[in-house]
């Protein structure tokens, strides 16, 4: 079992053969100073607390949820573990790590300088899992230290595959007068769903049995409804959904319905508007684009073009997302076969490993829902046997729960 590790709101993965770190969502994430990658192999420096961090680190699951501390009070212990995956192994599969670790105190003094530590000395997780050091420092302010902000340097180096890393982060102590406050998520007061929200998600979802009378009543209410806009990250699969029901029938775009739209709702829009690609979708984004304020989406829209999911390799679980809002909207078991095809991906690195097992959940879920899906599930024939055996164990748990 592969683990993500969840910081401060943000879902970690690391994949080695790209030497790229990925969110959940396989969207690259930027290196920064704390979390570095070279040649396949990934590192990253936090500042925990010890007991809390192993708890959740060692207790069985998909998801590690780890809060990084960047505030303390005196007489507060940290650790400093490093985070890693895609290390060399030797003749008897074993990685070996070593670090430097460095921590300035706020005045620029040496606080702690410790070389050359053997940070892990032994067999990495399967499946390319992130992996955590054996070895790390420890340290406990105290009272005699200084207030202000400390920095901490590690220099990582696996020594089979002869790759350094530097890295840092910083933490800062506060006198105990002021209180610490846990970082929150910056999120807007929960939104509850409609009467009407939930009839047009109904609507989404079996689209494709319905004719396009209501199209344009649903559309403009999702385009209207924070649960269809607020989570900037949806807003791609839904533009594909509604581009496909445009490509269907686009008739009722020549009428005024869309002039008041803003942020998310007109970016989405606008999309699947770009992404459909026919007479009367054209005329209207090209009418619209004088409404967008955002300069660097109005650079992004102008410069994208309308793709064929078909055609395209699947790279990231949005895009299988997208795969299943295309066949809501029309219907067309090719969707369905192309998510099916993912099943025979090698189970090698994470990011292939979080698309099998992304169209192996998407399938069983929505062949319970969909008569048509269980169809195509059953009728799909393939030589490649490992999609044989995940098509033979989804209809095995379609058939348990009947």
């Amino acid at each position: 079992m592969f683990k993500y590790i969840f910081l401060g709101f943000f879902i970690l993965s690391f994949s080695n053969a790209e030497s790229q770190w990925r969110d959940k969502q396989g969207k690259i994430v930027e290196p920064n100073i704390s979390m570095k990658s070279k040649d396949g192999f990934g590192v990253q420096l936090l500042s925990v607390d010890e007991k809390n961090f192993f708890k959740v680190w060692n207790t069985p699951s998909d998801t590690v949820d780890i809060d990084v501390i960047d505030t303390i009070h005196k007489n507060t212990e940290l650790i400093f573990p490093i985070l890693f995956g895609g290390c060399k192994t030797n003749e008897k599969n074993k990685c070996l790590l070593r670090s430097d670790f460095l921590i300035l105190a706020p005045d620029g003094s040496v606080y702690t300088d410790v070389k050359n530590i053997l940070i892990f000395n032994g067999k990495p997780q399967p499946n390319h899992a992130l992996n955590v050091s054996n070895e790390y420092i420890k340290i406990i302010i105290e009272k005699k230290d200084l207030f202000g902000k400390y920095k901490v340097k590690a220099h990582v180096t696996d020594t089979i595959k002869k790759i350094d890393l530097e890295l840092e982060r910083s933490f800062t102590v506060v006198d105990d007068n002021i209180t610490i406050k846990k970082k929150k998520n910056k999120s807007v007061e929960p939104y509850k769903p409609t009467v009407e929200d939930i009839n047009v998600s109904k609507w989404m979802t079996y689209a494709y049995k319905n004719g396009h009378e209501n199209d344009m009543k649903n559309i403009i209410h999702m385009l209207n409804s924070r649960l269809f806009t607020e989570n900037k990250s949806s807003l791609f699969v839904m533009a594909v959904f509604i581009s496909e029901r445009f490509k269907i029938d686009d008739s009722y775009l020549k009428k005024d319905n869309f002039n008041n739209l803003k942020g998310n709702a007109l970016e989405m829009l606008l999309f699947a508007l770009k992404q459909a690609n026919t007479k009367n979708s054209n005329t209207l984004y090209q009418k619209l684009l004088n409404n967008v304020k955002n300069v660097k989406f109005l650079k992004y829209i102008k410069s994208v073009k309308s793709f064929q999911l078909l055609k395209m390799n699947i790279v990231q679980p949005s895009m299988i997302d997208a795969l299943w809002a295309s066949f809501m909207a029309t219907g067309k078991k090719e969707y369905v076969e192309k998510i099916i095809t993912l099943l025979g991906l090698p189970k090698k690195g994470v990011n292939n490993l979080l698309l099998i097992s992304s169209a192996k959940w998407s399938l069983l879920s929505n062949a319970k829902q969909h008569d048509k899906v269980l169809k195509i599930c059953k009728e799909y024939k393939s030589s490649n046997k490992l999609i044989q055996k995940h098509l033979n164990e989804i209809l095995m748990k379609v058939n348990d729960n009947e």
